[in-house]
């Protein structure tokens, strides 16, 4: 049985879902603002943070290669450099970003499948918990759904086929969505693939225009920044950056200390004076062995 959902039109719908979004964001916003870790950021929001700051003080383009997607980063630098050190504007930027993203879903499940079916992503995507929580983080995700929302309105959600504005803009947000979450990349034969097959009774001058179009803006977004990371890093045999070696070391020490803690933990409490017992002797030089291993292979990589 088909229900239909009637008494608006779709530009009442798509400003309904928008605000609505919004809203619900508004308030999560209010409720988390009394949060410690709402000014004072932690873990992947402070480093991109301390990044920001970098690049609002000037520091455009750095001196090392990326070791991490830096669309975010430079997002929240731009951001800060107009509006400071002020995270509930930017925090506000975000959400509001994420509401739009919420109506540009109506509109392409209204065109994909139905109104009532892109009347209810648009809803769900609102409503979702998940997506609310991350609009508010200083954290790259923000982005991804914007950006994704925005391919898959340039793509599907605009009926103007013949504007080159629309294929040489879905490429450039496919490459800006590249700079944000890199694995999103993979989506680039997926689109060429729908846009070859979706559009069957174009001419195939037209399909091979509006392919040839989508891929010059996806590299016109990323080439730049690879000449930028291969004049920062040099020639191939040019040591990775201080953060990478860091964070090797990091990663070193993560996974030898805590056995070692847990062995000394275990004999103080269980020994009391007596010497170990042989298994606990043998499983002392295994750990001991593959630690040694381990900390000479991040070594050689470092």
């Amino acid at each position: 049985m088909n229900v239909e959902i009637k008494g608006l039109t779709d530009t009442q719908w798509f400003w309904l879902i928008l605000c609505g979004a919004l809203f619900l964001r508004l308030i999560y916003l209010w409720q988390i603002a009394a949060i410690p870790l709402f000014e004072n950021l932690a873990g992947d929001g402070r480093a991109y943070d301390e990044w920001a700051q970098r690049i609002a003080a000037g520091d455009w383009l750095g001196k090392e290669v990326f070791y991490q997607a830096p669309l975010y980063p430079y997002f929240l630098g731009i951001l800060q450099s107009v509006l400071k050190h002020d995270l509930w504007s930017i925090r506000l930027i975000q959400i509001t970003l994420g509401a739009i993203s919420c109506a540009w879903i109506f509109v392409v499940g209204r065109n994909l499948f139905s109104r009532d079916a892109g009347i209810a992503s648009g809803l769900l995507l609102a409503c979702n918990a998940p997506a609310i929580f991350f609009d508010g983080l200083i954290e790259k995700s923000a982005l991804d759904l914007f950006l994704l929302s925005a391919l898959l309105f340039l793509v599907f959600g605009i009926n103007h086929r013949e504007s080159w504005a629309k294929w040489l803009g879905a490429g450039a947000v496919l490459g800006l969505l590249g700079l944000s979450r890199e694995n999103a990349l993979i989506l680039m034969p997926v689109i060429a693939l729908s846009i070859w097959f979706y559009f069957p009774p174009q001419p195939l001058a037209n399909r091979l225009r509006w392919l040839g179009l989508f891929v010059v803006g996806s590299l016109l977004v990323l080439v730049p920044v690879g000449f930028r990371n291969l004049s920062a890093g040099g020639n191939s045999n040019s040591r990775r950056p201080s953060s990478a070696r860091i964070s090797l070391s990091a990663i070193t020490r993560v996974l030898t200390e805590p056995m070692a803690r847990l062995e000394t933990l275990f004999v103080k409490r269980n020994s009391k004076g007596r010497t170990p017992n042989a298994w606990l002797k043998g499983q002392r030089g295994v750990r001991s062995r593959r630690g040694r291993s381990f900390q000479l292979l991040v070594s050689s990589i470092a």
